[in-house]
């Protein structure tokens, strides 16, 4: 019973990070295509995600991806956005 219980315990677990995995696939993905067309909404969606929420590196790069793209469509600077990010983490 013990071992059952261990048992069912993972499975939920590795379907509940699987999922958000999922989730945060289909945000980039959408937020990747709305990039150069709503600059701002694109940021709005990539800014809810945590990048060091990703176990696969090709999520991450395609965060980093869609964070430039609409920081180019929007012709904005991403240096700011790095420094703020900094002094956050100190706090």
């Amino acid at each position: 019973m013990k071992y059952l219980t261990l048992i069912i315990l993972t499975l939920v677990v590795g379907m509940v990070s699987c999922k958000r995995s999922t989730d945060h696939t289909q945000i980039l993905a959408e937020a990747e295509r709305i990039a150069y067309i709503f600059s701002d909404s694109a940021l709005a969606l990539v800014n809810d995600i945590e990048p060091s929420d990703f176990k696969e590196d090709s999520l991450r790069a395609l965060y980093h991806l869609v964070t430039a793209s609409a920081h180019k469509a929007k012709e904005s600077s991403m240096v700011s956005d790095s420094l703020i990010r900094f002094f956050f983490r100190l706090l």
